[in-house]
């Protein structure tokens, strides 16, 4: 039984080293560019985040985000609110994004429309920003002297339902329930 594992595991690590190989990836693999004629802000792209149909890139002028996979693409800059227009690195969750710049940390909660601005002054490590990711409360930032880390006030974190939005939306729930029960008997 040891051999026919090690010989199963020797299998897979070997078909792994050949799906790795530039001749194996080369196979079938086709690029389609993107630059500033198609709607990039700049050519210079330093880090790229995709989820789903939206792809965000991190340029040497500002942010551009394609939520259509690329048919189309917003500009974002100093003039709508980044810190800096030099973005090294970006990440995205729902409708947060965040921008690793040249200055600082630009974090936006919805989807691009504004941006608040973090830097050595609010505590970050320093201002160059290499890289970011954010993870449940957790920020992330790779800095010129090593990592930020940054929890979010729990007042920003979603958290359950207040009282009285629930004794209303159970109350919501038991009418609607009596209205169908009712509709149903009459029906029948």
């Amino acid at each position: 039984m040891a051999s026919f594992r090690t010989a199963l595991l020797a299998t897979a690590a070997s078909a792994l080293s050949l799906a790795a190989t530039p001749a194996a990836l080369a196979d079938g693999l086709s690029f389609t560019n993107y630059t500033i004629g198609n709607g990039l802000v700049n050519n210079t792209v330093r880090g790229v985040y995709a989820s789903g149909s939206s792809i965000y890139a991190a340029t040497g002028a500002g942010l551009s985000i394609s939520t259509n996979n690329g048919t189309n693409w917003s500009n974002y800059t100093t003039g709508n609110g980044l810190l800096n227009n030099n973005v090294q690195g970006v990440y995205a969750s729902g409708s947060s994004i965040y921008a690793a710049t040249n200055a600082g940390l630009s974090i936006s909660t919805n989807g691009g429309t504004s941006w608040t601005k973090y830097t050595n002054a609010n505590g970050l490590g320093d201002d160059l920003v290499i890289s970011v990711y954010a993870s449940g409360s957790s920020i992330y930032a790779g800095i010129q002297g090593g990592l930020s880390i940054a929890q979010l006030p729990s007042t920003l974190v979603p958290g359950p339902l207040p009282v009285a939005g629930a004794a209303a939306a159970f109350g919501f729930s038991r009418k609607l329930r009596r209205r169908l029960r009712a509709a149903a008997s009459t029906s029948c």
